[in-house]
């Protein structure tokens, strides 16, 4: 049997063309259900839990294990290496009659250098920590949506040939005919058809609500973090950045105290940690935007496609909150440890 069609008006425009790499992915995708004696129905949560399962979520915990490494094991050598840089500076600043701006400028550059020696020691790079998971995870997202946007697409393509071109169906194997019938057949809840879209907006409306609800989640725990980190400013000022000024020669001005000079120290982390706030800020509303955009998109998608969207953002809905009750819970461990 030939493996293209040729075009012809009386075919649908996805049968008139050369298969592409969709074609044999949608079509190994449903005939797994049969062979497993599974509906399509069932079949798609339930392949989106494995999916999910077997690529994201250990990508997930890979992160999560790299970012407490960071919290836990780099950033306090690196604030040990922020006190000794402060000290040593300090007396070099002093020795040398620098002024406090020198001062900072000079300490900056060396925590900095400190800072990047230190996470390249440990293998601890923030930005690949932050960056990996969502390079996996959208091209497995935007892979499944296409797979099954075709395979409903070409479900609906052979059923419209059956009165209008039966010699188009050579192209088919009997048991592929079966598959896209079966497909093109199965409901889901009050949907008619797994392969049109939901008649009630029901489904986008859910997979909506699922993706903001997910937003807000993770909003939630980077404000927590960055609260922690506003908390903490006031301390962590007080504890190194007192060296910095200690000893240092002032030429900025004789109006200008040790006291004073803490205190800029101490609202230059504040302002540090408000910049951080701010940027979260901006991506929870743009991640915002992007789940409400998910409604219109799903509206115009097959309901195998409102599916599959609706079971990953699911997935990651109970995942975060596991995660989240995980954090808790060691959180609490920690402050009942007993301390030295």
């Amino acid at each position: 049997m030939s493996s293209t069609i040729a075009a012809s008006p009386d075919l649908p425009p996805l049968l008139a063309h050369t298969p592409t790499l969709l074609e044999p992915l949608s079509a190994a995708l449903l005939a797994l259900p049969p062979s497993l004696g599974l509906s399509y129905a069932l079949f798609l949560p339930l392949a989106t839990i494995l999916l999910r399962t077997t690529t994201t979520l250990p990508i997930m915990l890979w992160q999560r294990k790299r970012t407490r490494k960071f919290a836990e094991v780099v950033m306090p050598l690196i604030r040990q290496a922020q006190q000794t840089a402060s000290l040593e500076v300090r007396d070099e600043s002093r020795r040398k009659g620098k002024s406090y701006e020198e001062y900072l400028s000079a300490f900056t550059a060396r925590t900095k250098a400190e800072a990047k020696r230190l996470i390249r020691e440990h293998r601890a790079n923030p930005r690949l920590t932050l960056l990996l998971p969502p390079l996996l995870h959208i091209p497995i997202f935007i892979t499944m949506t296409l797979v099954l946007r075709n395979a409903a697409d070409r479900s609906l393509a052979a059923v419209s040939l059956i009165p209008d071109s039966p010699a188009a169906l050579a192209s088919y194997s009997d048991a592929a005919l079966v598959h896209l019938h079966h497909f093109a057949a199965t409901p889901f809840l009050w949907c008619e058809s797994l392969v049109l879209p939901d008649p009630y907006m029901a489904l986008p409306l859910a997979v909506g609500l699922a993706a903001l609800t997910n937003v807000e989640v993770s909003a939630a725990n980077r404000e927590r973090v960055t609260a922690d980190a506003l908390a903490s400013a006031d301390a962590r000022g007080a504890d190194w950045q007192k060296n910095v000024t200690s000893g240092v020669v002032a030429r900025s001005g004789p109006n200008i105290s040790v006291a004073a000079k803490r205190r800029m120290a101490i609202d230059r982390a504040r302002r540090e940690s408000e910049k951080t706030k701010e940027k979260g800020g901006i991506m929870t509303f743009v991640m915002r935007a992007g789940a409400l955009l998910f409604i219109p998109f799903a509206a115009m998608s097959p309901s195998a496609v409102c599916v599959y969207w609706l079971s990953s953002q699911l997935f990651t809905l109970a995942q975060n909150v596991v995660f989240h009750a995980m954090d808790r819970r060691r959180e609490a461990a920690l402050l009942r440890a007993p301390t030295a």
